[in-house]
């Protein structure tokens, strides 16, 4: 009985993961609205006159909120482990990548490949705006668009 259960579990999952999937691949108009109405079945909330447009891809959905009136360019990548909210009238441009989780690292002189899966690397991390988070606005941008290390306030 517990491998049935085990085995129904690990294929609910896997079925949630393939649909998400299918769905942010869905091309164009018809996949916008397609998102529209089946994302909020898989998101923790999703607001009114959101565009998400194709290639979607989401993580972890149920501690993702997004607002109203978004709209995420082709290719935005939400990992929402330790919790994503997205207020109203946010645009995320192509291939922006959000992570709301990182790894601790237990031991810094062995290298983290050694350390099991608690670790990871990322190219970019960003943290969300929120009433006890710091943010990323047009003040923590050198003149390259480095992202530049802001102090709380």
């Amino acid at each position: 009985m517990q491998h049935l259960k085990k085995t129904f579990w690990f294929l609910r999952h896997e079925t949630k993961l393939l649909f998400l999937w299918f769905l942010g691949e869905f091309p164009v108009g018809p996949g916008a609205w397609l998102r529209a109405q089946c994302l909020p079945w898989f998101l923790h909330s999703l607001g009114k006159n959101t565009v998400i447009q194709h290639g979607f891809r989401v993580m972890t959905p149920e501690n993702v909120e997004i607002g109203s009136n978004c709209n995420f360019g082709q290719g935005v990548f939400i990992t929402g482990g330790g919790g994503v909210r997205i207020g109203d009238w946010v645009g995320l441009g192509p291939d922006v990548k959000i992570w709301s989780v990182n790894h601790r690292i237990d031991d810094v002189t062995r290298p983290w490949l050694l350390q099991g899966s608690n670790t990871m690397t990322t190219t970019l991390v960003v943290t969300l705006i929120g009433p006890d988070r710091p943010g990323i606005g047009r003040s923590d941008l050198d003149r390259q668009g480095q992202i530049q290390p802001r102090h709380r306030r």
